[in-house]
Parts: C-alpha cells; sequence; structure tokens
C-alpha cells in the first residue's frame, strides 16, 4: 500500500468509532457489583441523550470501578447468545429455505419489514420495560390482518394461538407465581406508548399483582419470553403457518 492511501485510511479511521467516557459518581461507597447496579440506570439514561444527540447509538466497550480502596476494570464486549442456527422450534432443516422466506415477506410486506425493524431494535435495547414494549409491538404489526379482535393485546394472543391466556409459571425460593405475559406486556406498553394508566393491584388479578412484584425483582423475565414469541411467530411466517397471515384466524 502506498504513502497516499494509507493516510486515506488513517483519515477515514478517525472518524469511525470515536470513543468517549461516562462518568457516575456514586454518593455510596459499597462492592463493584452493588456500585454497578446503582449507576447502570444513569449511564443508561447518558447513552439515550448521546444516541439523540449523535445519531448513532453507543456501545459499550469497558467498564472501571472505583471504590475508596481498589478499582476494577473489564472490557465489555458485545455478548452474543451463542446460539448455531435458529428453526422452527430449532428443530428445522431448512433453515436457508426460512431465510429465504422471511427476506422475500420483507421485501413484499412493508409492515412485516417493520415487525423485522422492531425486533433488532428491542435486542438493542437494555431497558428491561422499553425491551418488553418493543417486543409487544413487533407481536402487534405481526397481528395486523387478524380481525375480529378488539384490542393489540387479544390480537397478540390470537396471533399467538393463545386465545385463552398466555399463562406464564414463575417461582422463587418461596412462592409459585402465574401471569399472563401478553397482557402485563401490552399494558406497559400502552403505559410508555400511549401513557395509558397501569396500577397493577387495578389492572391486574391478585395472582398477577404478586407475579409482577417478582417481574420486578427479575426484570428481564419478561422481555426473554417475549423474545421466543417473536422468534417462533416469525418462523411460522416463513413456513406460511402464521394465523397473522390470514384476514381472519381458523375456526
Amino acid at each position: 500500500m502506498d504513502e497516499p492511501a494509507l493516510e486515506a485510511l488513517k483519515e477515514q479511521g478517525r472518524a469511525s468509532l470515536p470513543v468517549i467516557a461516562l462518568v457516575y459518581r456514586n454518593p455510596i461507597d459499597a462492592s463493584p457489583e452493588e456500585l454497578e447496579h446503582v449507576a447502570s440506570p444513569h449511564l443508561e439514561r447518558a447513552r439515550m441523550l448521546i444516541t439523540w444527540l449523535t445519531g448513532e447509538p453507543p456501545e459499550p466497550i469497558a467498564m472501571a470501578i472505583s471504590t475508596e480502596h481498589q478499582t476494577f476494570f473489564r472490557v465489555t464486549p458485545c455478548q452474543s447468545r451463542k446460539r448455531q442456527r435458529l428453526g422452527f422450534g430449532n428443530a428445522e432443516s431448512d433453515i436457508s429455505g426460512q431465510l429465504f422466506r422471511i427476506s422475500k415477506l420483507a421485501e413484499q410486506d412493508e409492515r412485516f419489514a417493520f415487525a423485522l425493524s422492531m425486533f433488532r431494535d428491542a435486542l438493542r435495547e437494555q431497558n428491561p420495560p422499553f425491551r418488553a414494549a418493543r417486543l409487544f409491538s413487533c407481536l402487534e404489526s405481526l397481528a395486523y390482518k387478524i380481525e375480529g379482535e378488539a384490542g393489540s393485546r387479544k390480537k397478540v394472543k390470537k396471533l399467538l394461538g393463545l386465545e385463552n391466556g398466555a399463562i406464564t409459571r414463575v417461582s422463587d425460593e418461596r412462592n409459585s407465581y402465574e401471569y399472563d405475559r401478553v397482557e402485563i406486556a401490552g399494558r406497559i406498553r400502552d403505559k410508555l406508548f400511549h401513557g395509558a394508566p397501569f396500577k397493577p393491584s387495578e389492572h391486574l388479578t391478585a395472582e398477577a399483582a404478586k407475579a409482577y412484584q417478582y417481574l420486578q425483582k427479575h426484570p428481564r423475565e419478561l422481555g426473554d419470553i417475549l423474545l421466543v414469541d417473536c422468534e417462533l411467530e416469525f418462523a411460522r411466517w416463513a413456513n406460511g403457518k402464521s394465523i397473522g397471515q390470514s384476514n381472519s384466524a381458523p375456526t
């Protein structure tokens, strides 16, 4: 490579992936884990502001945590789910065919392409309630052809074949809980998108309200379940088996 070409590459690199430092001064001294837990929502809000300011989503690359006595440092590379392949039910052999059909659907159906875009954005979202709301909206986009149901939550349940309730069971060391994941995610989405009131004690059953308290302590669980719902629904579309591909659900 000649000198002018090398200099041109250096010039291009100067504008690529600039690095900035975000600093949060904690009012307490505690373990590194606790300090990071307290700082995380503040750093996430700062990243939102940077996204607005620069028009680019910042990606964390490292974390330094200083206590009164020590400093801890680690790199934070993008985390992979280490999935090797995905098929319908993780058992479909025609994965290349699925990918081709999903590509064609995205090319032919703008709303399907929008659902794929929201799914991608949801995977990037770090805030658990925001992530759940985005994943619900992804499912809602895939239910746009379904008729005969009033309300997005009912349409999503019909899309998933869960008209009688999208019941999920969870447990901790002491108790077991049941909740309707579509109901809760839909209400979170309505609160965030439309400002609709959401008071668990008023809008959920007593059992679901207790489960919601559990989810507050395990905030990523709701999004993880909805993520699987989205993955399988895209696979159903690819295989021509989704209720959302017809104007009404089969009886």
